[in-house]
Order: structure tokens, then C-alpha cells, then sequence
């Protein structure tokens, strides 16, 4: 049942942290001549197309967005263990008034 209620938080986790990584990153950070929106969080960030280059050093890019990444798949599972203790809190509670 957890692994179920993760994948389906973890959509939109994912989506919002791709949505993030399209307002902070793109053309800030790095610049891709044929970006695509909220896609650009799938790497490659830069190609070898005439034009594409890292504003910021490359090694910063791939931190922030690996932060990004793990940030958006534990978030998820951070929830779903908070609701869990917080449920058997108030369970053990409950049993012992």
C-alpha cells in the first residue's frame, strides 16, 4: 500500500520539481537553444548544438539539479513515513486512555 501511495506522490513531486528547475534554471543557469519547458529537467542540460553553453559552471548546474532530484523522490517518502507515525501516535494514544 506505501508503495503504491509513493508512486502516486512522487508524479507530482517530480513535476513540480521539473516546473521549479524551468524557473531557476533554464536560460539562467545554462542556455539550450531548443528547450522545451519543464523537459529541460531531463539531462543533457547542454548539447552539442551551436549555441548551448553553461552560464554558471557546470559542476553547480549538476548539484543544484541532483539536490533538486533527491529533494522531489524524498519528499514523498518523508510524507508518507510522517502520516505513518503520526497515525500510530494517535493510535497508541487512543489505546492507552
Amino acid at each position: 500500500m506505501r508503495i503504491a501511495v509513493y508512486i502516486l506522490l512522487v508524479v507530482p513531486s517530480l513535476i513540480g520539481a521539473a516546473l521549479l528547475w524551468d524557473h531557476v534554471a533554464v536560460d539562467k543557469l545554462f542556455y539550450c537553444s531548443d528547450s522545451c519547458g519543464p523537459i529541460d529537467f531531463i539531462p543533457p542540460f547542454v548539447h552539442s548544438v551551436a549555441g548551448d553553453h553553461y552560464i554558471a559552471p557546470a559542476w553547480f548546474v549538476w548539484v543544484l539539479w541532483t539536490a533538486l532530484l533527491v529533494l522531489a523522490l524524498a519528499l514523498p517518502a518523508v510524507a508518507i513515513g510522517g502520516s505513518s507515525w503520526i497515525y500510530g501516535f494517535a493510535k497508541r494514544t487512543q489505546k492507552a486512555s
